[in-house]
């Protein structure tokens, strides 16, 4: 299933808190002026990124033959548009990338490190049957490098009181 664009964004942004709350990591959706899109209890800065998967297909002449292939990926646009409306790089102000690909019903969730990404404009992830050893397949559903020192909304408010 193909989910619509517009509700897409929103969709992984809920996925991605009901994933934080397994773990115990309590999370606020932040407006869209912010420069991240998730902020949670241990201070982490989440931008969730979310693609359908797609489909590309390749042809070209070898030694007189033809050939064609497909390959599937996800998509994910990491770029801004300046005054005159070209699209710039963007270096986003966040600690982690989540990147969800949906194929049918199901997610698959990569949790990336912003030091991977950097400011890369467009980021690609190939289905692991293509492509098996991808720059990005070893943070396949790391959840757990989320898990930093995580505060209890309690404690938060406690040293929030405090300073």
């Amino acid at each position: 299933m193909e989910y619509r664009t517009d509700l897409l964004g929103s969709l992984g942004e809920k996925y991605v808190k009901f994933k934080l709350a397994q773990i115990e990591i309590d999370s606020i959706t932040l407006p869209y002026s912010f420069d991240f899109d998730i902020y949670t209890n241990n201070n982490l800065r989440l931008e969730i990124k979310t693609s359908n998967k797609r489909t590309q297909n390749f042809a070209y002449n070898k030694n007189g033959k033809k050939y064609s292939y497909e390959r599937n990926y996800w998509g994910f646009n990491n770029y801004k548009r300046d005054i005159n409306k070209k699209m710039v790089k963007r270096n986003r102000d966040c600690d982690f990338f989540i990147l969800l690909c949906i194929e049918k019903y199901e997610f698959k969730s990569y949790i990336v490190p912003k030091s991977i990404i950097k400011s890369k404009r467009t980021i690609t992830i190939y289905d692991n049957k293509t492509i098996k050893d991808s720059l990005y397949s070893k943070y396949l559903e790391r959840w757990d490098l989320l898990k930093v020192n995580p505060l209890s909304t309690f404690e938060m408010m406690r040293e929030t009181r405090e300073v």
